[in-house]
């Protein structure tokens, strides 16, 4: 659910290299509009956005695209019904209120969804990484760069009310996408779990750069039997080059946001519950006819 996942990120993201494959996943756990229509063109659309990454030669091009199509069929194979169960259960779950544990073990199995996925897609992506040349590597590292750059000009931008009321706002409607509207005292406990969180923006930006260079040092270093794990343990565990006091701000957001979840859901009305559970089992449908193709 989007709410669970600002609160298992908050405000990270996946890597770089993985997150036009994580994409599909995010779309298809937070039933976004469109789901069908970017899940089957998805391949194209991450070798679209990693090629405007780094320019790449005829063969890492055919490299690439073969990982898709095999990460993408692989996917809709083997993990999409598990999803489609996933979403069925919850479903169930959800005709009388869900506690805050209850949130947790939401938010658990969302992680093992992700871990999962990583895991099938791993291997290739370092290996693509591995076969890139000192002036691709500068290059991948520019383009990541610039987007960071972009996002803390955007960051610069706003004052320290504007991001608060952002942050608010993403928040509630994130929540009202699966409830419908909000009552205003229902409302008012979004906005004060909103209040509560630690602000992450400065810190995610610092993070970001910490993982980039360490990125730059694993794919230049030289060539030996431990490069690729490297390579794969920055992709796979990013939150291994987090500080410590980020660290504790991810810890916080997510349990305060859980807890809002968990007192939220002791107040919806009837229509707000079906609403809830009419939508997890349209998104099931749609996960199970995606896996059969």
């Amino acid at each position: 659910m989007t709410a669970a996942q600002a609160a298992n990120n908050t405000p990270a993201s996946p890597p770089h290299v993985l997150r036009a494959i994580g994409v599909g996943l995010v779309a298809l756990l937070i039933g976004a509009c469109g789901t069908k229509f970017l899940y089957d063109r998805l391949d194209r659309v991450a070798g679209w956005y990693l090629g405007g990454l780094v320019s790449l030669d005829a063969d890492q091009r055919g490299s690439l695209n073969r990982w898709l199509e095999e990460s993408l069929d692989w996917h809709r194979t083997s993990q999409l019904d598990r999803y489609a169960q996933f979403m069925r259960e919850l479903q169930a779950s959800l005709a009388t209120p869900l506690t805050y544990e209850d949130y947790d073990r939401v938010r658990l199995e969302i992680e093992a969804f992700w871990r999962d996925l990583v895991g099938g897609v791993l291997p290739q992506s370092a290996e693509l990484l591995g076969s890139l040349s000192p002036e691709q590597v500068d290059e991948l590292l520019r383009s990541l760069e610039e987007e960071d750059r972009e996002a803390e000009e955007e960051f610069a931008s706003r004052s320290a009310q504007e991001r608060a009321e952002r942050r608010e706002k993403r928040l509630r409607r994130s929540v009202e996408r699966w409830t419908g509207r909000l009552d205003e005292a229902q409302r008012r406990m979004v906005e004060i779990a909103a209040g509560d969180l630690v602000p992450l923006d400065r810190a995610w930006l610092d993070n970001r750069a910490n993982w980039r260079e360490q990125l730059r040092t694993a794919l230049l270093a030289p060539a030996d039997e431990g490069a690729a794990a490297r390579v794969g343990q920055l992709l796979a565990e990013p939150e291994q080059t987090w500080t410590e006091s980020y660290r504790e701000g991810v810890i916080h957001n997510r349990r305060r946001i859980l807890e809002m979840l968990a007192d939220l859901d002791a107040t919806l009305s009837v229509a707000q519950r079906d609403r809830m559970r009419a939508h997890l089992g349209e998104l099931a449908e749609d996960l199970q006819a995606l896996a059969q193709g």
